[in-house]
């Protein structure tokens, strides 16, 4: 079998689903790097590389190490324009009445396919000149993709540099026309111009403004790029996309007349780059352009790689000297890029290489104030997280000045904007850098604010209230987690002051707003029962009666049960003896709602004990025996209008769930009426002539409680089956008990 059958069977079994993949790969390796390919054998394997069937594998491993040509022919421009068809965004179209999606290759290939083409433009031929310099309006086109600039920048440099002019003139046998004139026209100067408005950190962008404000042309383009409009470059910085072709065995292997002109346009364009270099070491450019505007001072090194194309701590570390960050605010888009988390990282290696003094910490502070911190600004990380992937590395560590600017002097200007204040909340779980006291300070100023809103009665801090108490949340999180000093101070103030806005302000709690209330406490109780620390002040955790009471006799399922769960959590909480009043609390939460759902001994009240009949005046409790929905009948009760089986939060769920009882219950002869209750239970039970369900009253509740708890009604069940010595063992939910 002759060389051209062999990589002839080698693509074949690539092309085959059944054959090896990995080893038809490692031959045609061999082969291509030792002999190259020929014409038809290149397109074939092109046809592979554009196939979107084909894996990344196959594809990348083909443009890495299988892509050379041989040398003894020129590849057709139709290549390079096959290329520029495949690079770019994600496209939507219509045909047919119809939606089609336009599906590109993901970003790390696109730059692997154009890397591949710069590194073979020799065997183009003179066709490395033209053809660029014709596709220039789509290469101009593509420098608003980011991760393209680097390689776009590379082609239209070749294509536009005075050195490739004069190699046009000495190859080509005419030269009357295009040659003559500048490829670069007005508007490819504006849009760079314009780009670099957007982009000014953009050294590829940088780079392309200083080649063609120093070309050659008749219109003047460098007053275009003012000397201030063009952002300092640092030597790291300049970069073109050049690697080394796979020309050097054409000196010794082939010594045609095609071989020959490969070799020729490879020095020639390393020519164009040494020319890009030297110029990097002119003083000026004109009479009209300062020193200032020369700043390409270093010899051009290796490939830059755009910070779009990590993906990885592995390929960050490897290139971190090497990597372009081209728009810092990036890190603070609310739609994340893909390797956002390796952008937060970069820039927080960065900021601990440079510190303060760096360009990307200003550029970092202005996109940080603008974007997040302004009064103006729309940002609202609590549903997005931004800012926490930003600061998850340390990085606020860098911006001390900027936050405390935010926390202490924006205060004043909320203007009742209850979202700027919540901003301000969750912003202070960043701040915990500064000593305790100011942190202190900025929580009492929020929660006036917050109060002073309230008296206005201004209609958006109900419904942004829940947010205000996650930001509370987080808060607290964040200082366990990180060990700050001062947690126990933080968390009393919070408390303290949130039981007085709320005890001031009691409309404010919506079912809306008594859920976070809920959420807020069970979470600030999970955090100091289950940390080790020792908490100084454990009992301000503990809320006022008004306030326990008020949810417990919530007329809402899920607002009851969360209340009945966080008692059963309070009672984990270890307090000191000199806090008799939050233990007698404590102790009275536990006792009073046990009595109130699940004893049939609601209200009740007798003086030095723990039954307090949730704090109501005695005389009170009295006239309510005798309103007429309790005196009139003795279907409803006072002791047991709580109960689980007539709770206005249950009653209904556990009627739905007897009715169940009953439906699977053979022989049942009679259906119980309602409302339920021991009484009613006994009676039946001791009728001869009915058969109803065989429990009792006490059994009857117990499985309305693990039927409650089964259905997500925790709360109620963790108190209960975690107080009463009866009801231990009894529940059958999988949830593990407090």
């Amino acid at each position: 079998m002759d060389l051209a059958n062999d990589i002839r069977g080698y693509i074949d079994e690539l092309i085959d689903p059944n054959a090896d993949t990995a080893q038809a790969l490692f031959k045609l390796e061999n082969k291509a790097n030792v002999d190259g390919l020929l014409a038809a054998e290149l397109s074939t394997l092109l046809d592979l590389v554009f196939e979107p069937m084909v894996s990344s594998m196959v594809r990348n491993r083909l443009l890495k190490n299988c892509l050379i040509p041989r040398g003894d022919y020129f590849i057709s421009p139709d290549v390079f324009l096959r290329v520029l068809g495949v690079i770019g965004a994600p496209e939507i179209y219509y045909k047919n009445g119809k939606q089609h999606k336009l599906k590109r290759f993901s970003l790390p290939t696109q730059q692997r396919i154009l890397q591949w083409t710069i590194s073979i433009l020799p065997f183009f031929g003179l066709n490395v000149y033209s053809v660029p310099r014709r596709s220039l309006p789509i290469l101009f086109g593509l420098l608003s993709y980011e991760f393209l600039r680097p390689y776009i920048v590379t082609l239209i440099i070749i294509a536009t540099t005075s050195r490739a002019d004069d190699i046009h003139k000495v190859n080509c046998k005419s030269v009357k026309h295009s040659f003559r004139k500048s490829a670069l026209r007005s508007w490819h100067a504006r849009l760079t111009s314009d780009l670099l408005q957007r982009f000014p950190l953009d050294p590829s962008l940088r780079l392309l403004a200083l080649h063609i404000s120093r070309s050659e042309s008749p219109l003047n383009l460098h007053q275009i790029f003012r000397s201030n409009e063009i952002p300092p470059l640092k030597p790291s910085e300049v970069r073109i996309v050049a690697d080394a072709p796979p020309v050097s065995r054409l000196k010794n292997t082939l010594n045609d007349e095609c071989s020959q002109e490969i070799l020729r346009i490879h020095h020639d364009l390393l020519q164009i780059y040494q020319q890009v270099e030297r110029s990097a070491k002119k003083r000026k450019i004109d009479s009209q352009m300062t020193s200032r505007t020369d700043l390409l001072n270093q010899v051009l090194k290796g490939l830059q790689v755009p910070i779009s194309s990590v993906y990885s701590v592995t390929t960050l570390i490897s290139n971190l000297e090497n990597i372009n960050f081209i728009n810092p605010s990036s890190v603070f888009a609310k739609t994340q890029s893909q390797n956002h988390k390796y952008r937060n990282l970069y820039v927080s290696l960065v900021l601990r290489t440079a510190g303060h003094t760096s360009h990307i910490h200003k550029k970092l502070s202005a996109a940080l104030l603008h974007h997040v911190l302004a009064d103006n600004s729309t940002y609202r990380d609590s549903g997005n997280h931004l800012i926490e992937n930003f600061a998850r590395y340390d990085t606020m560590s860098f911006f001390t000045s900027e936050m405390e600017m935010f926390m202490e002097n924006s205060i004043c200007r909320a203007n009742g904007n209850m979202l700027y204040l919540n901003k301000q909340v969750y912003f202070i779980q960043y701040f915990y850098l500064a000593k305790t006291e100011v942190t202190l300070r900025s929580l009492s100023s929020i929660f006036a604010c917050v109060d002073k809103l309230l008296v206005r009665n201004e209609r958006n801090v109900q419904d942004s209230f829940p947010e205000f108490l996650s930001g509370l949340t987080m808060l607290l999180s964040r200082c366990v987690v990180t060990d700050v000093s001062g947690t126990d101070e933080i968390l009393k103030s919070i408390t303290q002051q949130l039981w007085d806005l709320i005890e001031k302000h009691r409309s404010i709690l919506n079912l809306s707003c008594k859920l976070s209330f809920l959420m807020f406490m069970n979470h600030a109780v999970e955090l100091v029962t289950q940390d080790s620390r020792s908490w100084s002040n454990p009992a301000c955790l503990i809320p006022p009666p008004s306030l326990m009471f008020l949810l417990v006799s919530s007329v809402h399922p899920l607002i009851v049960s969360e209340a009945l769960g966080l008692i059963a959590a309070l009672k984990k909480i270890k307090l000191s003896e000199e806090d008799i009043l939050k233990l007698a609390f404590k102790n009275t939460y536990v006792m009073d709602s046990i009595n109130f759902v699940w004893r049939d001994m609601a209200f009740k009240h007798e003086q030095n004990t723990i039954n307090q009949g949730m704090y109501l005046h005695p005389y009170f409790l009295q006239r309510m025996n005798g309103l007429d929905f309790f005196s009139n009948s003795n279907l409803i009760l006072t002791k047991s209008v709580g109960s689980i089986v007539q709770n206005p939060a249950f009653a209904y769920i556990s009627a739905e769930l007897v009715w169940k009882l009953e439906d699977v219950e053979p022989g049942l002869t009679m259906r119980h009426p309602g409302p339920i209750s021991e009484a009613t239970v006994e009676k039946i039970q001791q009728d001869a002539d009915v058969k109803w369900l065989g429990v009792s009253y006490q059994e009857l509740k117990v499985s309305l409680l693990n039927h409650l708890d089964a259905m997500g009604f925790h709360g109620i069940a963790d108190l209960l089956f975690t107080s009463l010595k009866p009801l231990v063992g009894q529940r059958t939910s999988t949830r593990n008990a407090l």
